[in-house]
């Protein structure tokens, strides 16, 4: 999804960024955000939630918290389910996009952090990660009999979940670890500084996603902050040893990141021209053989 820059609009796009619909939303002249499914589009602004078709019909309507100036986070999974994360209250709340009821709600006890969303390409959780500064807490949550199952992880800063559904992606305070959603569990795990090959003066920055069940990506910076520019930087999801360097044709602002699906994709949106770009993988990585060579050892 993205939003029209000049009116009250969404653009719901498809896996290869065409255009499926076109959505007036109920926001005015209000910040808001946004989140789909195949059916709804949900638009959350401070003062308010609402769920309209793909005709811009409202279908249901619920009250904001008293005094809000950011819009809430929202967010709509496969099932219905449309999730949202109040900051004021410390609650996760859970609705049925198509009737407005209230399902469900936890606290969380996070100190009024800011809450981000992550799909789960299996439909059996949502992540929900929450920053606080420099603290900040993750959770896998679903529906159980009518009530929220709040699972909390031990990898912090959540980015995403494998396609397969059974390892997780996080990022706390400058390490990169992917542990087991059943056990919770590290698979790998390695410090920004110890990621071989890389030059000394990395930074890693808060872009990265999960690129498929074997590679994540993660943005960095090389210059020490002289630009606003990042590099863009392929791992293994197995064991977080460096893959190789993006090469684009142009450079990349910070923060520009952000997740496809799973499918060896990613997107990118240049926050100058208001253009998002979507990314593949067009050959072997730098350590890999080229096609009919073996690789000794």
């Amino acid at each position: 999804m993205v939003t029209e820059p000049s009116a009250p609009a969404v653009r719901v796009l498809d896996s290869r960024l065409r255009l499926t619909a076109l959505v007036n939303v109920p926001a005015g002249e209000r910040r808001f955000r946004v989140s789909a499914d195949d059916r709804h589009v949900v638009v959350s602004t401070g003062e308010e939630l609402a769920v309209v078709d793909y005709r811009g019909q409202l279908l249901s309507r619920l009250p904001g918290e008293h005094g809000v100036a950011a819009p809430p986070e929202c967010h709509l999974d496969c099932h219905g389910v449309l999730w949202v994360h109040r900051p004021p209250v410390d609650e996760l709340v859970a609705v049925e996009a198509a009737t407005g009821r209230e399902i469900a709600r936890a606290k969380l006890e996070t100190a009024n952090g800011e809450g981000v969303f992550v799909s789960d390409p299996t439909g059996v959780w949502t992540g929900l990660h929450v920053a606080m500064g420099y603290y900040s807490r993750s959770w896998l949550v679903r529906l159980e009999s009518g009530r929220i199952a709040l699972r909390p992880l031990d990898g912090e800063s959540l980015i995403g979940l494998t396609p397969s559904g059974d390892r997780y992606f996080a990022m706390p305070r400058g390490f990169l670890t992917v542990r087991a959603v059943a056990t919770d569990q590290v698979v790998a795990a390695r410090h920004i500084d110890d990621v071989p090959g890389l030059e000394e003066r990395t930074r890693l920055l808060e872009a990265a996603a999960v690129v498929s069940d074997e590679l994540v990506i993660v943005a960095v910076n090389l210059d020490d902050f002289e630009t606003d520019f990042e590099e863009h930087l392929l791992l293994s999801a197995r064991s977080m040893r460096y893959r190789s360097t993006v090469e684009y044709p142009f450079p990349m602002t910070q923060n520009s990141i952000y997740p496809a699906d799973g499918a060896g994709r990613w997107l990118t949106r240049s926050h100058e021209e208001r253009v998002v770009r979507l990314w593949r993988i067009a050959g072997p990585l730098d350590d890999e053989a080229m096609p009919g060579q073996e690789r000794l050892f």
